[in-house]
């Protein structure tokens, strides 16, 4: 066994099996098993992944669901789409290790444009990546160009639901699988906000209270159509709340409950 394979397979066990997920793909054939474009892009102690391969794996290793009362096989993606410098990444670097391990054996955070790496060797990564920070980010680096890659991708499956407007956001969408695995994902519930970030003026909830706060709702089943994180998810609308007629609200309260949520996020209310 060489070296390399050695210390991927060591990084395999861990560093990388908890919840704080670089990722640079929105799919490819395997999680474990990067395709060949895959491969001639980075180097092979570089580690890039996709979401949906995860998700593929995650139903193939964990057999219980993440809700309690839910659909056996449902979860949620989470992705934070976080650029240097931000407040959400100094937390990162100093509570990663926590957050990875509050996450890990339920659902993930995905992180666009980073990846990590196993190697000391800094000087030969690729054009356009550059180091991310300390502690738990000491071997994270992003990538700008699939960092943009990415966010295109999700705002045209979303078909313009989600659109990134430059601060750091967390997105929120529910993911399904099918009798044999497969993984789909239901754009009509996705959702999403700005993170507490003193550069940007906004104060709504830190990535730990994110991480915190959706674990406690799908531990405890609750449910919660905003995951517990609605200060974050409803902060656009507080700022910018639109008119709207009476008819409409009647009809939103009427529905009530997770079904008015989803209805007034379609209407733009939420």
């Amino acid at each position: 066994m060489g070296w390399k394979t050695w210390l991927l397979e060591k990084a395999d066990t861990q560093l990388y099996t908890d919840g704080m997920r670089p990722v640079q793909y929105w799919d490819i054939s395997s999680w474990n098993e990067p395709s060949k474009n895959t491969l001639d892009r980075l180097p092979d102690y570089c580690h890039s992944w996709s979401v949906m391969g995860r998700l593929r794996e995650r139903y193939r290793i964990n057999d219980a669901s993440t809700t309690q009362s839910g659909p056996k096989w449902e979860t949620i993606v989470v992705l934070a789409f976080i650029t240097q410098p931000a407040d959400a990444l100094e937390l990162l670097a100093g509570n990663g290790v926590v957050l990875n391990l509050r996450s890990g054996n339920r659902w993930d955070v995905f992180f666009p444009g980073y990846f990590q790496t196993v190697s000391s060797e800094h000087n030969v990564f690729l054009p356009g990546s550059t180091p991310v920070g300390d502690g738990f980010l000491s071997n994270w680096y992003f990538n700008a160009k699939d960092f943009d890659t990415m966010r295109r991708r999700v705002e045209r499956m979303s078909r313009g639901r989600f659109v990134y407007d430059g601060r750091p956001t967390i997105m929120v969408v529910r993911a399904t699988y099918d009798d044999y695995g497969e993984p789909s994902i239901d754009w009509s519930s996705v959702a999403f906000g700005p993170l507490s970030d003193r550069r940007h003026g906004v104060e709504t909830l830190s990535l730990n209270e994110v991480v915190y706060r959706i674990s406690v709702d799908l531990e405890r089943g609750n449910e919660d159509p905003n995951w517990g994180i609605s200060e974050l998810l409803d902060y656009n609308r507080r700022v910018n709340l639109p008119a709207r007629s009476a008819a409409t609200d009647t009809v939103i309260a009427v529905a009530g409950g997770t079904l008015a949520t989803w209805l007034g996020r379609m209407l733009g209310m939420n």
